[in-house]
């Protein structure tokens, strides 16, 4: 016997309706998880690793990029991004500056000889020298490395 299930219609639009009114429960959900974020994410790194490194989930990537397309990216960025972009950044000055302050020390105790000519080596080492700092700062935890 089959299953009645509504029309996808139908359930889109109870989704659409009933959902946003159910911002306590999301709230509610966030304060009280049933699992520690965290720990769960931490736990699933190494599956999550295995998971990429599958060519179907690039193939299955590219084809949801394909899916979606330009035209989706855009109008869902101008609809939405648009109006949570200051809101989000003026929430998000204290994380900013956290991440942030470590890689702007580097820059400020870097040690770069003059400058030269434009497109000379000379400049040239000088981006070298804040590329490779930079790297370091971020692959190891200090700009000079391992």
């Amino acid at each position: 016997m089959p299953i009645n299930v509504p029309p996808t219609s139908q359930i889109a639009q109870k989704w659409k309706t009933v959902t946003p009114t159910r911002v306590a429960d999301y709230e509610n959900g966030i304060q009280n998880p049933k699992r520690n974020w965290e720990s769960a994410t931490l736990e699933a790194a190494n599956l999550w690793i295995t998971a990429m490194q599958t060519q179907r989930v690039w193939i299955r990537w590219g084809e949801g990029v394909q899916e979606a397309g330009n035209a989706k990216w855009k109008a869902n960025s101008l609809s939405k991004g648009v109006a949570r972009w200051g809101p989000g950044v003026t929430q998000s000055g204290d994380a900013y500056a956290r991440g942030f302050s470590a890689y702007r020390d580097v820059i400020a105790n870097l040690d770069l000889p003059p400058r030269g000519a434009p497109g000379s080596q000379q400049n040239i080492e000088r981006v070298r020298i804040v590329a490779t700092a930079l790297h370091n700062q971020k692959v190891y935890g200090s700009p000079g490395g391992p």
